[in-house]
């Protein structure tokens, strides 16, 4: 009866079951040993970044216009630039960027934003007549003549299109045609700031500084913040003879704005040639020079302030520098030959003296130096005075 019984299941020995637990623990310490993420990673949710609020290109247009209202036109011009980044299809934008550009001096940034302008709009007399300041500014008067005629043919209503067509035409020796499209100006709008300024600088090109003075000084009631008005206030009060008036001018321009390189240029050059200060002047063009490093023009006035104050050593580096970055005046090179003569560094002024006899044979000056450095070459400077 027993026979069809089923079998008893086998149970494990107790070796076995030791030899099962020690497996059990190896593969658990293994396990241990793997790269696992650091604690809490995966364990504590990533904390939400905060949310900062975005400025909109409308309030940055608006803190733009302001800025430019105030004079401060390098963060004008930054915030102009952010609202173009943030909505490129708006026309209005590009405008008074390519004004700020031009007054800047940064032409080709202000050309490329006034053809992005037109591409959008392209029957904007506005974005014509800006491009032609722009075109007129780089020196292509006749470009800026047709660009400015094309404004006024969209909009025979617009004065900014009739003054900077004056202004294009003064530049072209045209001072009948500019003085009947600033009269066109004028008449649309007797407050017209482009129109005032470009009265006074038509009136400087005929030689009439008086009444370009009279005409710059109504611009500047117009706009006071514009330190450029006031650059033209002091040129013609130079061609009067008149330098007190002419260094308040400037000392004017750089207070509304004291980040224009120009003015900070013309300003240290009225104190080293007409002041007599080349201490003051070095401040100021040191200035200048930190705002725009690599302008050789800069850096020739610079590194002329230097030589008048005897600071050869300081002198040297400015001048090569301007020389190399492209500034080949004869008033450069002939200073860096002086400052290589005081520097007992013959070596390096006898090429310098023999190019500008190459130039001017007749000057004594550097004459002088080429023959001394070939035979009986000055001692050189122990000490250079201190400032």
């Amino acid at each position: 009866m027993y026979l069809d019984r089923p079998r008893r299941k086998r149970r494990l020995s107790p070796p076995l079951i030791v030899i099962l637990v020690l497996l059990l623990v190896v593969a658990g310490v293994w396990a241990y040993r793997l790269p696992r993420p650091r604690p809490g990673i995966l364990a504590r949710p990533s904390p939400t970044p905060l949310l900062t609020p975005t400025r909109s290109a409308p309030s940055l247009f608006q803190e733009a216009h302001i800025l430019e209202a105030e004079g401060k036109l390098n963060p004008a011009i930054a915030a102009y630039e952010r609202a173009v980044a943030l909505e490129p299809e708006q026309v209005d934008y590009y405008l008074p960027l390519v004004r700020l550009l031009t007054l800047r001096g940064r032409l080709d940034e202000a050309l490329r934003h006034a053809d992005r302008a037109i591409l959008l709009a392209p029957d904007s007399a506005p974005a014509h007549a800006l491009r032609a300041m722009a075109l007129d500014w780089k020196g292509q008067a006749a470009e800026a003549v047709v660009e400015a005629q094309r404004a006024i043919r969209l909009d025979p209503q617009y004065p900014e299109g009739h003054a900077y067509l004056a202004e294009a035409l003064a530049d072209q020796g045209r001072f009948a045609e500019a003085a009947r499209a600033i009269d066109r100006a004028l008449t649309l709008d007797p407050d017209n700031f482009a129109g005032r300024r470009n009265l006074g600088y038509l009136l400087e090109l005929q030689g009439d500084h008086p009444g370009a003075i009279a005409a710059y000084e109504k611009a500047a009631a117009i706009q006071p913040k514009l330190a450029y008005v006031y650059i033209g206030i002091a040129r013609n009060y130079q061609a009067l003879n008149d330098w007190d008036h002419a260094l308040e001018a400037f000392q004017r321009a750089a207070a509304v704005d004291p980040e224009d390189v120009m003015v900070l240029d013309e300003l240290g050059r009225s104190y080293l040639n007409v002041v007599g200060d080349p201490t003051k002047a070095i401040e100021v063009l040191e200035q200048a020079v930190k705002l725009e490093p690599d302008n050789p023009k800069l850096l020739g006035h610079l590194g002329l302030a230097y030589y008048r104050r005897l600071r050869f050593e300081d002198a040297e580096p400015v001048l090569e520098k301007a020389i190399a970055l492209g500034d080949d005046s004869l008033e450069t090179l002939f200073n860096l030959g002086l400052t290589y003569y005081h520097l007992d560094e013959c070596d390096k002024a006898i090429p310098i003296f023999q190019k500008i006899l190459a130039q001017a044979s007749g000057d004594p000056t550097a004459k002088s130096g080429l023959h001394d450095c070939q035979t009986r070459p000055r001692p050189r400077l122990t000490a250079t005075p201190s400032r």
